[in-house]
């Protein structure tokens, strides 16, 4: 999945004399061999600000729609026994604004992080660089429970900051500004850029099953707490994309959640000899992605 920032003029510039090759820190989970199930949907929040600004109203935020939520499993450099990645850009096709109130989210457990010479990708990068995998919560921590998902069986995942085990290589963060319907009040927050990390209150609440999905990210600071709630049902394609391949969830086990292909086959972890990515698994000094030049969202 891909971390996304606001593009600068500047870099509209520069990137009109490359090759139209464009990345971000994060690597497309197909590229990190990720096995998942994509749920499509809806994402909606609320904003309220400190009890010093008792006089300024609460922002009711979306929905925004072309939100995303993978759960699966990643190749065996993480340890955590699955994985989820929450996701929006935003729902305009623009490189350089956004109209949605909340935007630049991804709240992910585990993923390949663009880098060069130890340090995180920046907006422009050429050669060499490479892809770490990194993970940034430990689900061990987390209360997973086998719960009814609608008419179905599925899971409950729960966890708070206690859980985050990031080390600060990447920034974690969104974006959120005042919705368009609502004016604008002196002493009032305009916009906000979030992060998180362990020492900032958050949790995660999520169900999903073979079909459905949902989830509820809060997190507190100084300036306000924010409240973002996810809705969607799964989807095996998407328009102009690959199709996703059909992975399926198997409930058996009251304290785990396990994926197979639908037709009950195992995954088998294999690098791909053609262009050196790591189809499902590689070790870590097989990883890389090399290229002329790579523009980073930042």
């Amino acid at each position: 999945m891909l971390q996304h920032h606001h593009l600068l003029y500047l870099v509209l510039f520069v990137y009109s004399f490359l090759p139209p090759l464009i990345t971000s820190q994060w690597a497309d989970n197909h590229y990190a061999g990720t096995q998942f199930i994509f749920y499509n949907g809806t994402i909606s929040g609320r904003f309220v600000h400190p009890p010093g600004q008792s006089s300024c109203p609460d922002y009711h935020l979306g929905p925004h729609a072309l939100t995303s939520l993978f759960v699966g499993v990643n190749p065996p450099w993480d340890d955590n026994p699955f994985f989820f990645d929450l996701y929006h850009i935003s729902s305009t096709d623009s490189l350089v604004n956004t109209y949605d109130s909340i935007y630049n989210l991804e709240f992910t457990t585990a993923a390949y992080v663009c880098m060069k010479y130890d340090q995180p990708c920046g907006v422009v990068e050429f050669m060499p660089y490479w892809f770490l995998p990194v993970e940034m919560v430990n689900l061990t921590d987390t209360k997973v429970e086998r719960v009814s998902v609608g008419a179905e069986t599925g899971y409950r995942v729960r966890g708070d900051e206690k859980t985050w085990v990031g080390d600060g290589t990447v920034i974690n963060d969104l974006e959120v500004r005042i919705p368009g319907e609502d004016t604008w009040q002196e002493g009032c927050m305009g916009s906000l850029h979030y992060t998180w990390n362990s020492s900032i209150p958050f949790t995660y609440d999520m169900t999903f099953s073979n079909t459905t999905a949902s989830a509820t990210f809060f997190l507190n600071a100084p300036y306000g707490a924010l409240t973002l709630q996810f809705s969607g049902d799964r989807a095996d394609s998407r328009p102009h994309k690959w199709p996703f391949p059909a992975i399926g969830l198997n409930t058996s086990n009251p304290t785990k959640p396990t994926f197979t292909y639908s037709n009950g086959t195992a995954f088998s972890f294999v690098h791909d000899p053609y262009d050196e990515r790591c189809i499902e698994d590689c070790a870590i000094t097989d990883l890389g992605s090399q290229g002329e030049e790579v523009v980073i969202f930042s």
